[in-house]
């Protein structure tokens, strides 16, 4: 069919749906604002022939934010994810789908909080780790002379799975990300199975980016390192904090992160905590 056409050519690199124009948009549908913020990130970065007289629409085009349609210039979803004024509008799967549940599963039906996160690509990225530093828990331990705040899980590793999510998810499909926090884990599932040569066991070791325009663009706004830095990282990050390494879970249409929960055994994380503070 079309559109298992289009997803295969998108997973072999060779056709990137962030750079297609979103029929229904128009060009007002950009925020201004935000659209002047990244040309001027470009411009002063290294491209000062951007600002130099072009009508707005010509340097959002030359910069994959906008196609030229007959007389029209229509958004990409590159330019609306990260310059739209209400992204959702067109691109509803581009939300997360966020909460925390008390127990081990779903099936308790006992949420302390839910919800649905909207926003631009760095405003999802922010509201999805703040929603995920509200909801997590913070263990104090007294150790000889200092107290340790423990955290269940590092931000900066959340962050990277949130990135991960938001560039590198599959647009074609029609479903939100869904992250997910129970009492002894964080589950971020993104649409789309792993693209180009990636398998789970390369994870850490290749690149390929589905979306290589949303992970340019993610890079020159600083929400994102270098390419193939983001599961390094999150390795880092657990192992730093002590907690066991992240879980990669792979199927045709889904990539999973989960992230234990540094408490999960709180007993033997205090009396490991305290003794490494008694010397």
């Amino acid at each position: 069919t079309p559109d298992e056409m289009l997803r295969l050519l998108q997973d072999r690199g060779k056709l990137s749906s962030n750079e297609c124009p979103i029929e229904d948009a128009q060009f007002s549908d950009l925020h201004a604002n935000k659209l002047a913020r990244y040309i001027g990130q470009r411009a002063s970065a290294s491209a000062s022939r951007l600002t130099t007289g072009r009508p707005l629409t010509a340097t959002a085009t030359s910069l994959g934010l906008a196609q030229q349609q007959g007389e029209a210039y229509v958004p990409t979803l590159a330019g609306l994810l990260f310059c739209g004024a209400y992204p959702q509008q067109f691109i509803p799967q581009s939300a997360f789908n966020a909460v925390r549940c008390r127990g081990l599963s779903l099936d308790t039906n006992i949420f302390l909080e839910r919800g649905l996160i909207e926003g631009t690509a760095d405003e999802l990225i922010e509201r999805a780790a703040q929603f995920v530093k509200r909801n997590m828990r913070v263990a104090g331990i007294i150790g000889s002379v200092y107290r340790q705040d423990i955290p269940e899980y590092p931000e900066t590793a959340v962050r990277e799975a949130v990135v991960n999510a938001v560039i590198h998810r599959d647009y074609s499909i029609q479903q939100q990300i869904l992250l997910r926090m129970f009492d002894d884990r964080l589950e971020l599932e993104s649409p789309g199975g792993l693209a180009g040569h990636l398998t789970r066991e390369t994870l850490s070791e290749r690149r390929f980016a589905r979306n290589l325009r949303l992970a340019q663009i993610a890079r020159e706004l600083r929400l994102a390192e270098c390419a193939g830095t983001g599961i390094p990282r999150m390795l880092y990050e657990m192992a730093r904090l002590g907690s066991p390494p992240p879980e990669f879970m792979v199927t045709a249409d889904t990539f999973t992160v989960r992230l234990w929960s540094r408490h999960r055994d709180l007993p033997q994380l205090i009396a490991e905590r305290r003794e490494a503070t008694a010397y």
